[in-house]
């Protein structure tokens, strides 16, 4: 998903998975050799939103996540 060439038009990166399901990992693709690798792995319980960039140097990768949390509150009546 979310595929963004590098700057030299033979690299490919993009996530892995479906929507907000799936797997937490970044990839690239070598179009020349036809190799994938895993580059990066979201932290746990972090899922990614939408959207790679690239910056111009090809250096810095920027991606949105998204972390879910929730505090449960106990009521008791007296």
């Amino acid at each position: 998903m979310y595929p963004v060439w590098l700057s030299d038009n033979r690299r490919l990166l993009f996530r892995g998975g479906s929507s907000l399901v799936g797997d937490p990992k970044l990839y690239i693709l070598d179009t020349q050799s036809g190799k994938c690798h895993e580059i990066h792995t979201a932290l746990q319980g972090a899922l990614f939103a939408d959207g790679i960039t690239i910056s111009r140097d090809n250096r810095t990768i920027y991606y949105p996540f998204l972390t879910i949390e929730a505090d449960l509150w106990l009521l008791s009546r007296r």
